[in-house]
């Protein structure tokens, strides 16, 4: 579970002005405990952005690379089966983007994307499958996901 969520403004003069009038109505100053979290946290953020670009990409090229394109079994529902699809990963040569994303990033990114062969009981059995990944909405934590659209 992630311990602390802060951000920065940024942007043109006029927004920035109107934002700050909102602070001081609104107020947004960190308390000092979560200053602190966030000084702690940034020490070792490279590392884990490094960790989480190097998952991604392994697991974009096991899930390419399976000649069936990893046939998957619902083992906790009816036993019916389904295969993955296409993937979305701009660190793999296959995607369209490839050769922009090695210009443009240092690291490709820990979100992967890929379509489950289906329909929507299809998917949503899929997600009912997975072990690991927790269902949840956003990335505002440092856990495993995951959410379908």
């Amino acid at each position: 579970m992630s311990k602390v969520l802060a951000g920065c403004i940024s942007g043109s003069e006029k927004l920035v002005t109107e934002i700050r009038n909102l602070h001081h109505i609104l107020g947004g100053t960190l308390n000092p405990n979560a200053a602190y979290l966030i000084i702690r946290g940034m020490k070792t953020l490279h590392l884990r952005v490094q960790q989480q670009n190097s998952t991604a990409l392994r697991m974009a090229k096991v899930l390419e690379a399976h000649p069936r394109r990893i046939r998957f079994t619902c083992c906790r529902c009816d036993g019916s089966s389904s295969t993955v699809g296409e993937i979305y990963y701009p660190g793999l040569p296959s995607h369209p983007e490839h050769e922009i994303a090695k210009r443009q990033m240092t690291g490709f990114g820990g979100v992967v994307s890929f379509e489950v062969d289906g329909d929507l009981m299809t998917t949503i059995k899929f997600i009912d499958a997975l072990k690991i990944p927790y269902i949840a909405p956003s990335f505002g934590g440092c856990e495993s996901i995951v959410l379908f659209l």
